[in-house]
C-alpha cells in the first residue's frame, strides 16, 4: 500500500551543523508537523473512501 512508501522517513534529513540551531530546528519541526498532518489526512481520506465504497456496495446489493 501507499502507506508503506510514506513510512520509511524516520530520519531522512541530515542534522543541521552546530552553528545553525535556532531557526533551523524550528523550521524542521514545522516541516515535520506538516508532513505528519498530510500523512494523517491522506490516511483519513483513504479510510473514508473505503467506507463510502462499502456503503455503496451495501446499498446496491440490498
Amino acid at each position: 500500500p501507499a502507506a508503506s512508501v510514506l513510512m520509511p522517513r524516520k530520519n531522512p534529513r541530515p542534522k543541521p551543523t552546530r552553528g545553525a540551531f535556532g531557526s533551523k530546528s524550528r523550521e524542521k519541526r514545522k516541516a515535520d508537523a506538516k508532513a505528519e498532518e498530510e500523512e494523517f489526512l491522506a490516511d483519513r481520506e483513504k479510510a473514508l473512501t473505503r467506507l463510502n465504497v462499502a456503503n455503496l456496495k451495501g446499498k446496491t446489493h440490498a
